[in-house]
């Protein structure tokens, strides 16, 4: 019968402590079975189940008066407090608790409430207000019974040490480094006065509770430090090493001396054969980057096709898609006859331009034209590179017919001409153009024409074929492309 159940009456806060507002913030029973009482405003009660009394830990037992939240054990059984601004520990030796985050050289001291676990492996982590660490606990429990002092952290200008050996190492860029000392039996740090010499000097006595040990300007090579509490006869030492400066080190000189032969022997090795060998590695680079420019222009070509046909399919023009990509297919099958010809004839590009032409009108709604104009002098046998003409194409259809409507058609013109020894090709539209405050350098043109003028470039190494590119922006009238070339019988 739970209701008939009474509730047995253990403990109770003194009357001062509940007036000013003190009440329990957690209970929490150790291994040992003892109950303890963390407070709101400071201090832990250990409850006595035989005397039914309650034992303070307070200032006098090493807290601080502070908000104790929350109480936790680790898996050998030590006893881990934390509050608003501090992490504790209980050392049963001592019976009272002993700051850790102090001890642990934690410069921030801003807890949150229940953010202290420990893993399966016994790791402890802690959580602060923007970050969280797995401390390494055993570090500082293991010199709790220490009589002398410990190195617990250590920094200088642009670096710092949390875990300290016997050594420390530090750059001869960095030769200033501060100690930070601890002392783990002392029950009042601010009563504490540390002592230290470096080297054969003097000993040095710190102020009444400081603990920090600051050495400046260091020489390079190695310093002992000793400390120890005033009034000790033993102490504690530590190795510091500053550096070397690199270039003073003998094998510096070593090492320049061989980079120094090395560099004159090829040095004199390079020139000797560069004449040689100069013309065939230019020839060499210039057909494997002319590979490279063919490789890419040909994707970038058939990426715009694939897309001109997939957005006709999006907006359920399925008999234009058909027609569009039957036409399609044509001309992927030129495109793939002739992919692997550096160079192919002027009327197997001229179809092939015409096949993309077509295209791009159904795709566009036949919103410009075409023409095609070829001078009776001209031999459209002559050689060309393949899809030379594609990407000014591309260019006129895809940024100077932008606004052009049914009604307001756009003209491409493709002229084939021969003037003196000169032979041209000329691509003008009536397009938007551009404006004469832009840069033509910074204007909307498409990959495939910087492809392009690379690729041409090329050719003149390879394939001795010289050309000359010129483009042509007219405010609000369109763009004029001509393509020159001195070579006979080439484009």
């Amino acid at each position: 019968d739970l209701i008939s159940k009474k509730n047995t009456f253990e403990f109770q806060l003194p009357d001062f402590a509940v007036k000013n507002g003190n009440y329990i913030c957690q209970i929490y029973v150790d291994r040992k079975d003892k109950i303890w009482l963390p407070m709101r405003l400071g201090g832990v009660y250990k409850y006595d189940s035989k005397t039914k009394k309650g034992l303070i830990y307070a200032s006098k037992k090493g807290l601080s008066s502070n908000t104790a939240q929350m109480l936790k054990e680790d898996k050998n059984g030590t006893l881990f407090l934390i509050g608003r601004n501090g992490l504790y520990f209980y050392n049963q030796n001592q019976d009272r608790f002993i700051d850790f985050g102090k001890l642990s050289s934690n410069t921030n001291q801003d807890w949150y409430r229940e953010c202290l676990f420990f893993t399966e492996k016994d790791e402890m982590l802690l959580c602060k207000t923007n970050e969280f660490s797995i401390i390494d606990k055993n570090i500082i429990l293991k010199n709790v019974n220490k009589t002398n002092p410990i190195i617990t952290y250590a920094y200088g200008n642009n670096f710092d040490l949390s875990n300290i050996s016997n050594q420390i190492n530090i750059p001869n860029y960095e030769n200033d480094i501060t100690l930070v000392l601890s002392n783990f039996d002392f029950d009042y740090s601010s009563e504490l006065v540390y002592s230290y010499k470096i080297d054969n000097q003097n000993w040095i006595d710190l102020d009444k509770g400081l603990n920090k040990i600051s050495l400046n300007n260091l020489s390079e090579g190695t310093h002992f430090v000793n400390f120890k509490i005033l009034g000790n006869s033993t102490f504690e030492s530590c190795t510091i090493i500053v550096n070397l400066i690199w270039y003073k080190s003998k094998y510096f000189y070593w090492v320049v001396g061989f980079l120094i032969l090395a560099l004159s022997i090829y040095f004199i090795w390079f020139f000797v054969n560069k004449k040689t060998k100069e013309r065939e590695l230019q020839k060499r680079i210039s057909e494997l980057k002319l590979c490279l420019l063919q490789s890419q222009l040909n994707p970038h070509f058939l990426f715009n096709c694939l897309t001109s046909i997939s957005g006709l399919i999006k907006t359920k023009l399925y008999d234009t898609a058909e027609i569009i990509l039957n036409d399609f297919a044509k001309l992927m099958r030129s495109i793939l006859l002739n992919s692997n010809k550096d160079l192919i004839s002027l009327e197997e590009e001229l179809k092939i331009s015409k096949q993309y032409l077509d295209i791009e009108k159904v795709r566009k709604n036949n919103t410009f034209d075409y023409e095609i104009t070829i001078a009776k002098n001209i031999d459209t046998s002559m050689l060309v590179p393949p899809l030379v003409l594609q990407p000014f194409l591309e260019n006129s259809i895809k940024h100077g017919f932008v606004y052009k409507t049914m009604e307001d058609k756009g003209l491409i013109e493709i002229k084939i001409s021969k003037e003196n020894h000169s032979q041209i090709i000329e691509i003008k539209d009536n397009g938007v153009g551009l404006f004469e405050n832009i840069n033509p350098l910074n204007s909307h043109q498409s990959m495939g024409i910087e492809i392009q003028k690379e690729r041409l470039q090329q050719y003149e190494k390879t394939h001795q074929l010289k050309f000359n590119i010129s483009i042509n922006f007219r405010a609000k009238e369109g763009t004029i492309v001509k393509i020159v070339s001195e070579i006979k019988n080439s484009i």
